[in-house]
């Protein structure tokens, strides 16, 4: 009998020292470095060399913070998180791969917010494969599932597909929020920003503010189930500034200068954008109505395009 208790309180202590210590394996807050090691616990002393090595050993909404500017790699987030650069601009280098990836998937009742969070962040997607110089990372963003997404003074350029794809699922039958707050995207092939949503019931709402968006073939590009707000903002040498294209789309667009573009905006199949307090100007085509709707909301400047274009209807007042 005395054997058998031994045994048993034995047994109870390995578990409690296995609870322990996963208990312990997660931090609230954790740190990497370029010269850090995912083997070590992500600790401020001991922090990890890779945004994944920290990602798996931080709770949930917990955040990973970068001591130094060093190379970070890249992440596929799957619980509610913060990631911040902190003042080092923390890096992340995506050789024939997408940058970041948030895909919370619904249903974790120890996530219900379902919320990352991208800070003081450089994503870059020019890799070493191929032609030196060539941009092999596919997107610097995507944001595939998950109820909202916050992208604060963040710097995404050079990638092959889109600088932020917006990219709701058919089973994300809800709203997903973007707020994009002091990002720069350039020189990449697809769109600065494109937002689609495939499920009915879903809707993408996104605020853009001082967003600058440079040599893209289109700035920000509206495709499905949209809601956007756009202000204070620049579009140049992109190949269209601003599109909406489809009935369920609507833009808002307030203080913003669009130029050296084929097309400024343009607007098609049913989509409405309503511009106020914005320049368009040395542009192929200012405004272009493709059975769509442009507002205008007074306080605009058209002029020196090739073709100005006219916006519907008549300005409608401020309140």
């Amino acid at each position: 009998m005395r054997t058998l208790r031994t045994v048993v309180s034995a047994l109870a202590l390995l578990v409690l020292v296995s609870l322990a210590s996963t208990a312990h394996a997660q931090a609230t807050r954790t740190f990497v470095s370029g010269v850090g090691n995912d083997a070590d616990p992500c600790s401020r002393t001991a922090p990890c060399r890779t945004w994944s090595g920290a990602l798996i050993k931080t709770f949930i909404n917990g955040e990973i913070n970068a001591l130094d500017p060093g190379g970070f790699g890249t992440l596929n987030i799957t619980k509610s998180i913060m990631v911040d650069g902190n003042a080092t601009h923390g890096s992340t280098l995506a050789s024939g791969t997408n940058g970041f990836i948030v895909n919370i998937a619904a249903g974790n009742a120890n996530d219900p917010h379902r919320s990352v969070r991208l800070r003081n962040l450089s994503i870059n997607g020019t890799g070493p494969s191929g032609t030196v110089g060539t941009r092999t990372g596919i997107d610097g963003i995507r944001f595939l599932s998950g109820t909202s997404l916050f992208v604060e003074n963040v710097l995404i350029n050079d990638f092959s597909g889109d600088g932020i794809d917006i990219a709701g699922p058919v089973g994300e039958a809800n709203f997903m929020q973007v707020v994009l707050d002091n990002v720069q995207i350039r020189n990449v092939n697809g769109s600065g920003v494109k937002a689609t949503h495939a499920n009915a019931a879903g809707q993408i709402t996104a605020s853009l503010n001082n967003v600058r968006i440079h040599a893209t073939a289109v700035g920000v590009d509206a495709t499905t189930r949209t809601r956007f707000g756009i202000r204070d903002s620049v579009f140049t040498h992109n190949t269209t500034g601003i599109r909406a294209n489809g009935g369920d789309n609507i833009m808002n667009i307030d203080d913003v200068f669009v130029s050296y573009a084929t097309t400024a905006l343009q607007s098609f199949n049913g989509s409405t954008l309503r511009v106020g307090d914005s320049v368009i100007t040395q542009n192929a085509t200012g405004i272009n109505l493709n059975g769509g709707t442009i507002l205008t909301l007074n306080g605009n400047t058209v002029t020196g395009n090739t073709v100005d274009g006219a916006f519907n209807g008549v300005p409608v007042p401020k309140t």
